[in-house]
């Protein structure tokens, strides 16, 4: 919606401004242009959850205490022509 906004406003995407979208999807590749987008690991995201809602070590750290945990993904940027000129 953003690209489709900026467009009808006469902005070029990506001369004149660079758009990225966020949890890389199927619909990224058929916009126009192309959807630059940071993939984000949800299996492991999802695995990462149910462990924390056990109690469980989540990758190599020690078990959750009083509810707090923090953990961190790796994510991955998807290049395509909303951020290319």
């Amino acid at each position: 919606g953003v690209m489709q906004s900026l467009q009808a406003g006469g902005v070029k995407i990506p001369e004149q401004v660079a758009v990225i979208g966020f949890d890389d999807n199927e619909l990224d590749e058929s916009a126009s242009p192309p959807l630059s987008s940071i993939r984000t690991p949800h299996e492991e995201i999802g695995e990462a959850a149910f462990d924390l809602v056990l109690g469980k070590d989540v990758r190599g750290h020690s078990p959750v205490s009083k509810g707090e945990a923090h953990v961190v993904f790796n994510t991955q940027l998807i290049e395509r022509a909303s951020t290319k000129s």
